[in-house]
């Protein structure tokens, strides 16, 4: 039986989903990495070991690894100035076993990285001439060029730790501008809004399209809105592009997302390298997990 290392936090619901489902068709290893203290990690030149209580999973009896979701432990009762260095340490355990694995791995760190730098996808879309909305990133204010209304949307992750738990920034409509002129240390990322007929999430696992139109109340963020949802065939000329993209970006899972127009025209909006998917498989009954395990356990399921 194929014997996989989930690397992942204690709250990932979609891990506790896989592994309830598939726990017939393989061994799972499941690495909290939040709980980081609970398990006894030995990295060595050629081999690296990890027990949690009675249960030890090496490089040699791992088959691969789903590289998921992890979050870092709680490092409150530290001094601060060593806070950092814990997270980086234990961030380079994870990283590097990772990347140096040489089997089958749902998505090396330092691939997940570079894909989901919205930076470089920009580049990148522009270099190929891909349509997505007129784009501005950067720390000062000289987006005039583009057309109003305008949005605003998170650069990186968009999440924030406060005193009361995980603030979430997401898309948003610009109003009053002069709020955005003190920002040469917090870059922002301002595009064009299109006005929408309805959005696509396309989740792609290998030759595996997933693709769902979303039509939301909400004209700015579908996450904030109530939403229907409903399966779409995705266009030659979008497919085509989609798995252009996987092949340079070294993916073999990713979630595109696309806003379409009244013309019918598709506005890329950008590729999370490690998007969730579990919401949509349990609304449509799709078989989005099957593809992902039949990659980590290397035939059918």
């Amino acid at each position: 039986m194929s014997k996989i290392l989930i690397i992942t936090c204690s709250y990932d619901k979609t891990v506790d989903y896989i592994m309830n489902k598939y726990n017939h068709k393989a061994d799972f290893f499941r690495f909290n990495v939040d709980l980081f203290s609970e398990y006894k990690v030995t990295i060595s030149a050629i081999n690296w070991e990890i027990t949690h209580g009675n249960n030890t999973i090496s490089k040699e009896t791992t088959t691969s690894i789903y590289y998921r979701k992890p979050a870092f432990p709680d490092t409150s009762e530290f001094d601060i100035e060593y806070r950092r260095m814990i997270k980086s340490d234990i961030l380079a355990i994870i990283d590097g076993l990772t990347n140096s694995f040489d089997g089958t791995v749902i998505t090396k760190p330092y691939l997940l990285r570079r894909a989901e730098n919205k930076v470089y996808q920009l580049v990148y879309a522009q270099q190929h001439s891909i349509l997505m909305p007129e784009s501005f990133v950067g720390n000062n204010n000289q987006w005039e060029h583009l057309s109003k209304p305008r949005i605003i949307k998170p650069l990186s992750i968009g999440k924030i730790a406060t005193s009361s738990g995980i603030g979430i920034i997401q898309t948003n409509l610009m109003h009053d501008e002069d709020c955005y002129d003190n920002i040469e240390l917090t870059p922002v990322y301002i595009q064009n809004y299109v006005q929408k007929s309805y959005e696509v999430r396309v989740t792609v696992i290998d030759d595996n399209y997933f693709a769902v139109k979303i039509i939301s109340d909400n004209s700015v963020d579908w996450r904030n809105g109530n939403n229907q949802y409903e399966l779409i065939d995705v266009p030659e000329e979008i497919r085509e592009c989609i798995q252009k993209m996987m092949k340079e970006f070294q993916l073999r899972f990713g979630a595109i997302d696309y806003i379409v127009d009244d013309d019918g025209n598709w506005y890329f909006l950008e590729i999370n390298p490690n998007g969730q998917w579990q919401w949509l498989e349990c609304i449509l009954n799709l078989s989005i997990s099957d593809s992902i395990m039949e990659v980590l356990i290397g035939g059918e399921t």
